[in-house]
């Protein structure tokens, strides 16, 4: 296989994708699988699409296709696991992220996700030692600030550390929408309630 000619046609398309061109995105990497039927790669990213396009059965078949192909393969357990939260089946979801985190532990992404999976389900306390974690390793996720500051501001009342966390995560990315409509709660709750407004309109 010609990896490099591979991964360019992937890259190009999640490009597409991120754009919204998502029937383009979608052409290109069928054509590639065309070629290329077992790349484990490419029937992950054709499943992130379907699941953009709201077509969760395609999705999931086609992250069952890309293991079958390449058991091992983290970001096909993180992308099913995602789905399967999405569904709301939890236990199936916790399963798949922390097989996708066994897998490739120095990402921290997947560690956020597993921490918001704990948050949906009540688990507050598991869900902010994963968020710390993930800042341990990596201190400029965005991400993880925005849902460690919530989980502490708005669920387990430690408001200075939770807009701490918040503020940062906008300042490391300033259209972060999570954070924002984070902090926006946050500054309703305090009655700042013409900021908590400026910040939702920007």
């Amino acid at each position: 296989l010609n990896l490099p000619h591979r991964m360019n046609v992937l890259e190009q398309a999640v490009v597409l994708a991120n754009r919204g061109e998502l029937d383009a995105a979608m052409r290109m990497v069928e054509a590639l699988l065309e070629s290329e039927h077992d790349n484990a790669a490419a029937h992950c990213v054709l499943g992130q699409i379907h699941l953009r396009r709201g077509e969760h059965d395609d999705a999931n078949d086609c992250f069952i296709l890309a293991l079958n192909f390449q058991p091992d393969y983290a970001e096909a357990h993180r992308q099913a696991g995602l789905l399967a939260r999405e569904r709301g089946k939890h236990g199936e979801a916790e399963r798949a992220l922390r097989q996708a985190a066994a897998l490739d532990p120095s990402n921290p992404s997947i560690l956020n996700d597993l921490g918001v999976l704990y948050f949906e389900t009540g688990r507050l306390q598991e869900a902010v030692e994963l968020f710390r974690r993930v800042l341990e390793s990596a201190p400029q996720h965005a991400d993880a600030h925005s849902n460690l500051g919530y989980v502490l501001a708005r669920e387990l009342e430690q408001i200075e550390e939770g807009k701490a966390h918040i503020q940062q995560a906008l300042r490391l990315n300033p259209d972060h929408v999570a954070a924002q409509s984070n902090m926006s709660v946050i500054l309703h709750h305090e009655g700042r309630r013409q900021e908590a407004l400026e910040l939702c309109e920007k």
